[in-house]
């Protein structure tokens, strides 16, 4: 995406949480991002960082572009900043920012004194959680405050969204009432906020109920820079802005599918209808529309049904290329020693 918009002539930065990639080749310098200032890897002690020759992930010097430095602050707080002076920085200029916060992913840290904004919330956990979403939710409202200030809301697409639902056991978050959670297919793993601004062009306070994919964001931004990717390979993302607009009223997708696990745990969302295979074990299928938790599988009562996605799934996945490497199964115990105290106020 990033390589596609410099193509067209846009300055693009990425702040924050990289995980794409920590060999050199993987950098974003090298990936199309002509500035970058974040963590290379997965996640980052919210305080501190350890000097140069650090190795374990969480302490590891974050980097300006390709040179090392550490950080003053909170953590999301400094990403925010970060976030700020490139806006403002190139506000006469075309730019693409990609700001990826790690929060509020683990550890759980937050300044104590923050703590009082959720003293409602009795479980310690759950408000340390709490209090990195709402610290997160600040930084975003300054961004978007910057782009006001500037006089750039009207020219300026912004794309807010997750990137999974919420890990249960490791936050005590919920994601009632949906089923599942981080790392799962179904409702709870995948469904997340999805917002999209574009002042003047989009009507406020609207809601979307169409399945749109966080893979649409590169062929919409693709569309409203008057580029296009290559050809080869495809994206199975789509331009939802005509959908967003009103300017079509069919679905963007005629189905979406979602592949884990080195394919034993799928899913396909075709209308209503999602089908579910979990490893060996027989197949689900269920109605969003009236069990949005998905807790009555149908596929006995609807065996055409659940064959007909089945198929769909496996004509997709025939395109694929098969998982290069797979997560080990003991991977936190491995890391275990690399990760702060989550728990450290």
């Amino acid at each position: 995406m990033a390589q596609v918009l410099a193509g067209a002539g846009y300055v693009t930065g990425v702040v924050g949480k990289w995980h794409l990639g920590a060999v050199p080749h993987f950098h974003p310098n090298r990936r199309g991002f002509t500035e970058y200032f974040g963590l290379i890897g997965g996640g980052h002690d919210y305080f501190r960082c350890n000097p140069p020759g650090e190795t374990r992930e969480y302490y590891i010097p974050l980097q300006r572009n390709q040179t090392e430095e550490c950080f003053d602050g909170y953590l999301t707080d400094v990403l925010t900043q970060e976030a700020v002076s490139f806006i403002k920085r190139h506000r006469d200029e075309k730019f693409f920012l990609y700001l990826a916060y790690n929060a509020p992913h683990a550890p759980l840290q937050i300044a104590q004194e923050r703590l009082s904004r959720v003293a409602q919330i009795d479980d310690p956990v759950r408000k340390s959680y709490a209090v990195m979403v709402c610290v997160l939710g600040d930084g975003v409202g300054k961004v978007w405050d910057t782009l006001a200030e500037l006089d750039l809301a009207d020219d300026t697409v912004v794309f807010f969204l997750s990137d999974n639902g919420g890990p249960v056991e490791v936050t005590h978050s919920s994601n009632a009432p949906l089923r599942g959670a981080k790392g799962s297919v179904y409702e709870g793993g995948i469904r997340v906020p999805f917002v999209v601004t574009w002042k003047g062009v989009l009507k406020p306070g609207t809601t979307y109920d169409q399945p749109v994919v966080s893979l649409d964001i590169p062929a919409t931004s693709a569309a409203m820079a008057e580029t296009s990717f290559p050809d080869d390979p495809g994206l199975d993302g789509v331009n939802i802005m005509p959908f967003l607009s009103g300017e079509k009223s069919s679905p963007p997708h005629a189905a979406l599918f979602w592949r884990t696990g080195g394919g034993r745990t799928a899913a396909v969302r075709q209308g209503v209808w999602k089908w579910v295979q979990q490893g060996k074990h027989p197949d689900e299928l269920y109605r969003l529309d009236s069990d949005i938790g998905e807790s009555q599988n149908l596929s006995k009562s609807n065996p055409d049904k659940a064959k007909e996605l089945r198929t769909l799934y496996a004509a997709w996945d025939r395109e694929n290329i098969p998982p290069l490497f797979e997560s080990p199964p003991n991977l936190k115990k491995k890391r275990g020693p690399a990760r702060p105290d989550p728990l450290a106020l």
